[in-house]
């Protein structure tokens, strides 16, 4: 079969190819020592090295041959797809089957193989045929690879187009051993000139497509990470923002941003919007005598309660401190008295293994008058809750913009406001 380009168009295909890769080696390079690329992507640099180098040698081997020539370049372009196979494994932090270099062993192992061909007089079709078997298991690992990443990582779609890729690489080389077994033995002279091959041409030219192909899903993959990572940065960022690390409430801030939603809310469906407002009785002397780690313990203990006993429609909020604030959708008086009992009985018990006192609560209760905003309604809750701790803390205050603070007994809790005894 003839080939498509004359020796000379060959020679200069030959160099154009291999100084693409390496130039395309270069880039990748830049990008890796500049940039955080993550692991593995220095072994993507290699592998357009060690090709551009190999295509190299090719032409050299054309121009003046040597005898081990074949075996060096041959080495290379079986590292190459070794390499690629590795970087996928470590970009994506996925484990090898026995052994962290077991393509870069296979390599050797091949390129051994291929030498022993070299050795025992194989012409030019039968080391083409050998190498290109040699190389088919290296692609096939790459194949395996780029499949469960593409089921593993949806986000990496890119991958099916490289995957899609090397299928066709596989099909074309294939094709390319059963076309050099079926062709006649070449005259002595051209046995040792890799260019002699009529399919040369076409593999030169797809090696540069894939080259550029191959990187350009390379430098893909790593944008993809790289804005994975900025929004878990984000999601971090927006976490610590509206809910505090300690307790897993609401933040202030947040609660603040979310009102106007929920006081629409209520007045849309004609409920009533609570604002209650507690803190541990004697808190600051539980720090002094027990220190700070054990005051923190029962901050989180008296948070996991909060959590645990509201409602989805509520939101509990730390205010600062041992401060909490709870916004209770549409509680009727009853229910509301029901859940600070709830409250109060499960932070005792909740903080009983952490200190020898009872841990109790002084509690604030104050209503929104339809779009009432926080500022007024956190002010007579505050006063509320001040009234508790004068009067003996452990118990409930109800303020109303019509009254004073007044104390309720447990149990009967009216929407007017009255006081709730301990």
């Amino acid at each position: 079969m003839p080939t498509l380009f004359a020796p000379g168009q060959l020679q200069a295909l030959t160099f154009f190819t291999g100084a693409i890769h390496l130039g395309i080696g270069t880039l990748l390079w830049l990008v890796w020592r500049t940039r955080r690329t993550g692991p593995g992507f220095g072994n993507w640099v290699l592998t357009e090295w060690c090709m551009g180098l190999a295509w190299l040698l090719v032409l050299v081997q054309a121009v003046a041959p040597q005898q081990w020539l074949p075996v060096l370049y041959t080495l290379l372009l079986l590292l190459a797809p070794a390499f690629y196979e590795q970087g996928l494994r470590r970009f994506f932090l996925r484990p090898p089957a026995w052994h962290p270099q077991q393509s870069l062993l296979f390599a050797l192992l091949f390129t051994l193989l291929y030498a022993v061909a070299v050795a025992q007089g194989a012409n030019l079709h039968q080391r083409i045929v050998v190498f290109t078997a040699l190389q088919l298991p290296l692609l096939a690992s790459i194949v395996r690879q780029l499949w469960l990443i593409t089921h593993e990582r949806p986000a990496y779609r890119i991958l099916w187009l490289l995957l899609a890729a090397l299928c066709l690489q596989i099909t074309a080389q294939s094709l390319r051993i059963v076309e050099h077994l079926q062709s006649p033995s070449l005259p002595e002279v051209s046995s040792n000139n890799p260019l002699a091959d009529h399919t040369v041409g076409m593999v030169l030219l797809f090696s540069v497509v894939f080259s550029l192909l191959r990187s350009s899903v390379d430098l893909i993959s790593v944008q993809i990470r790289t804005e994975q990572a900025l929004q878990t940065t984000l999601q971090q960022l927006e976490q610590r923002a509206n809910f505090d690390g300690l307790t897993g409430l609401a933040t202030r801030q947040y609660m603040e941003s979310a009102l106007p939603a929920l006081q629409q809310r209520c007045l849309r469906h004609e409920e009533q919007l609570t604002l209650i407002l507690f803190d541990l009785d004697e808190f600051k002397q539980i720090n002094d005598n027990y220190g700070h780690p054990v005051g923190d313990a029962i901050l989180a203990a008296m948070g996991a309660c909060v959590r645990e006993h509201c409602r989805g429609d509520d939101l509990p909020v730390r205010i600062g401190g041992d401060e909490i604030a709870l916004l209770v959708y549409g509680g009727r008086p009853d229910q509301l008295a029901s859940l600070l009992q709830r409250l109060r009985h499960a932070i005792r018990a909740a903080c009983s293994g952490l200190v020898e006192q009872p841990v109790t609560l002084s509690i604030g209760i104050a209503y929104f008058q339809d779009a009432e905003p926080f500022a007024p309604v956190y002010r007579r809750a505050d006063q509320a809750m001040y009234s508790a701790k004068r009067n003996g803390r452990n118990c409930a205050y109800v303020h109303t913009p019509e009254s004073t603070p007044t104390q309720l007994e447990l149990g009967h809790l009216p929407a007017t406001g009255m006081p709730l005894t301990a």
